[in-house]
């Protein structure tokens, strides 16, 4: 996202009525800043299930969209109403199906126009740090190791990029007491005082930013940056299929050598089982994995997930042992892999799985109301107990998800 993206429009403010108070109940505070109206892309591809905001960091809170384009359940674009001299975090989608991307940038109303602070991006797993903010993205990662309270994410490196690059105002007592110093001591005559203190002052801070450098433990490990990622599992998943027991040949045609694949005898009833082996894997499967579509993987959040997949994978080698296979028992294994993301990464990913989950839920809804009009009560316990398992799925991943959304 950049400003050539944001259409302002300037909103004076609404003038306190005649004769009344202006800090009153009655009317409109006669000190309320004034707004600009600014019409904001947040999302490329809607499809790629990412998602765009904006975030108001002097009130801490997410801003809605007073005009809002909704694409796929995805908010797309919409109108903000910035207030004169707040600071704001835009952060702005484009992802594809194959890679996530996003970019951030910190603005501030100055004047009626929105001014950009500083700009940086991710894709994937990887940050984008202009030169000039690396300093200042290293120190803010220095402190989060130590444990400091510096805030999380992105929204937390913005508000450690404010007290950066735009402190407070000093106060006055300083430059008094400097004053007063060379009024008093004028007979000493000394060299440049003011100058002098000014010199002092970065070698202090330096001193004391180095410090902690040379005594922090060296973040060469991953473990460290743990806590601040989303844990998530993945399925590995190979499961055999009728193709292990097949015979090819090669018939001459007038084309050419045509590959013929041939099922006979025992290898026909050992194909049909393999096939049934895979149907119930993916079935024991679905009960504690999502299937994202966008991403064409299987995620998991529970450790339960991890129990299921060894027991489909000793599932799937006891049935190989059975057929007389067992001598490719190595080739085939299910395991849930545990992976760490960036919030907002995992955001993404689970926001994804609980979509389909729910579409999940409805289609298995539709077709209980069939088999209850068909009275067809076999089939009618198997979806029942099939919408409960999914239902179940679908509460743990939306509860892992609010508390994502709700660490940030």
């Amino acid at each position: 996202m950049s400003l050539a993206s944001m259409n302002q429009n300037q909103k004076p403010p609404t003038p306190a009525p005649a004769g009344g108070n202006a800090a009153g109940s009655g009317g409109t505070p006669a000190d309320m800043g004034e707004t600009v109206i600014v019409h904001i892309h947040l999302v490329r591809n809607p499809k790629a299930a990412g998602k765009g905001w904006v975030y108001d960091l002097d009130a801490d809170q997410f801003l809605r969209a007073l005009n809002p384009v909704f694409s796929h359940g995805v908010l797309v674009e919409g109108d903000f109403e910035l207030e004169e001299g707040k600071h704001y975090l835009v952060c702005s989608c484009e992802s594809s199906h194959k890679h996530s991307r996003y970019s951030y940038e910190l603005i501030k109303v100055e004047n009626g126009e929105v001014v950009t602070i500083a700009e940086w991006g991710k894709r994937d797993a990887n940050y984008n740090i202009p030169e000039t903010l690396k300093e200042y993205w290293l120190e803010y990662r220095r402190l989060q190791r130590r444990g400091e309270e510096v805030g999380e994410g992105n929204i937390g490196f913005a508000g450690f990029l404010l007290k950066k690059l735009a402190p407070p105002e000093p106060t006055a007592v300083e430059p008094e007491e400097v004053e007063e110093v060379v009024e008093t001591e004028e007979q000493a005559a000394p060299q440049f005082p003011p100058q002098a203190v000014e010199l002092l002052k970065p070698q202090e801070l330096e001193v004391e930013l180095e410090q902690p450098t040379i005594t922090a433990p060296p973040p060469t490990t991953a473990v460290v940056e743990k806590p601040e990622l989303v844990k998530v599992y993945l399925l590995s998943m190979r499961l055999p299929s009728r193709y292990l027991v097949q015979s090819v040949e090669f018939e001459n045609t007038s084309s050419g050598l045509r590959e013929v694949r041939r099922w006979e005898g025992d290898a026909l009833r050992v194909a049909a089982r393999l096939e049934t082996v895979r149907r119930t894997a993916y079935g024991l499967v679905s009960r504690a994995f999502a299937f994202v579509e966008e991403l064409g993987v299987w995620v998991a959040v529970s450790e339960e997930a991890k129990e299921e997949a060894e027991r489909v994978s000793k599932y799937v080698v006891a049935e190989l042992e059975r057929l007389g296979l067992l001598q490719h028992a190595n080739r085939y294994c299910v395991r849930a892999v545990p992976v760490y993301l960036e919030p907002g990464d995992a955001e993404a990913v689970l926001e994804a799985a609980v979509k389909h989950l729910s579409e999940d839920v409805e289609e298995l809804k539709r077709r209980i109301e069939e088999a209850q009009k068909a009275q067809n009560r076999k089939i009618l316990q198997r979806l029942e107990k099939e919408k409960t398992c999914k239902e179940a799925l679908l509460a743990a991943f939306k509860n892992y998800l609010s508390a994502i959304l709700g660490g940030r």
